[in-house]
């Protein structure tokens, strides 16, 4: 694959050296104490906590939405949708935006940490036995970075199934 392609598993090559070098760009965010990370190609910015408009009878993870530049974009909250405790919101709480299947939708987490280049062969595929309940089919993959475990997100699997009616709406 050349520099800028997709691989198969929608990770961005930053340099396609050989095929054991091909590096990713992921940045790394924490959300409920546990570190996470999202291909940086999928990120279109990133925001400190705006005001957010709650919707009516919208899941509980759904914070609500923003407007932003004349766009209506719904921001969910990580800690909520994948049922983690911790953290509540601070000054280092972030809205990271991200294209989710041709839509930019926000999520929130509580801090996000920096950007870094892995190996693809780093991604380890997710545990077979992972619980359902923490949204298995958003893990993309785990990594071990800088002394910590990392779960890799798939942006275009982030949202449950349940959300088409209501993000149609938003967006």
């Amino acid at each position: 694959m050349k520099q800028g392609e997709t691989m198969p598993n929608a990770f961005r090559i930053v340099s396609a050296a050989s095929t054991r070098e091909r590096l990713i760009q992921l940045l790394t965010f924490t959300v409920g104490g546990e570190g996470f990370a999202v291909d940086a190609a999928a990120v279109r910015e990133i925001m400190r906590l705006p005001e957010i408009a709650c919707l009516p009878n919208s899941p509980g993870y759904l914070d609500g939405i923003i407007s932003l530049r004349g766009s209506l974009i719904p921001v969910i909250s990580l800690r909520e949708r994948f049922a983690l405790s911790g953290a509540v919101n601070n000054s280092r709480s972030r809205v990271i935006l991200l294209d989710v299947a041709g839509k930019v939708a926000g999520f929130r987490v509580d801090a996000v940490s920096e950007v870094i280049h892995i190996r693809s062969g780093e991604v380890q595929p997710p545990p077979a036995l992972l619980v359902p309940e923490i949204g298995k089919e958003a893990v993309a993959g785990v990594i071990y970075s800088r002394d910590r475990m990392l779960v890799v997100l798939a942006p275009d699997r982030m949202l449950s199934g349940t959300e088409p009616g209501w993000y149609v709406a938003a967006a």
